[in-house]
């Protein structure tokens, strides 16, 4: 996919195409609900430094869903989650397309990241400021 430039950051959509892939990939977001979900604000996707000094793209999860039966089983301790810089292969790195996709957005953007994907797509090809 990377090869036939369906996903890396050659233009918006495929910025946007790529984000919510490796979101998905790195933090086992399922299905579209979960992606959704995602907000800016406050925001539940963060970048930061381990203790090492190596950056990482955190995922904090409101309340985990990861549970079978009713609601006797409902395990309320959020999912935290960690995609770490990949320094050997920059153009699949969760933490640059975060960041790249996160300094393109304008300040006014919705809360939620991806409310309805193709709005959004459009919203974002609207008001990119600068080409990827």
């Amino acid at each position: 996919m990377w090869q036939r430039h369906l996903l890396g950051d050659d233009n918006p959509q495929t910025l946007l195409h790529t984000l919510v892939y490796l979101l998905g990939l790195h933090f086992a977001l399922r299905a579209r609900e979960e992606h959704r979900r995602l907000r800016h604000r406050p925001s539940q996707l963060s970048v930061k430094s381990d203790t090492d000094g190596r950056r990482y793209l955190e995922y904090r999860e409101d309340v985990s869903k990861t549970h079978g039966g009713g609601l006797s089983s409902v395990n309320s301790k959020p999912k935290v989650t960690r995609a770490y810089e990949l320094g050997d292969c920059a153009e699949r790195c969760p933490v640059r397309i975060y960041n790249l996709y996160n300094s393109l957005c304008p300040e006014n953007r919705p809360g939620k990241m991806f409310n309805r994907l193709s709005t959004w797509v459009s919203y974002v090809l609207l008001t990119l400021r600068v080409d990827c």
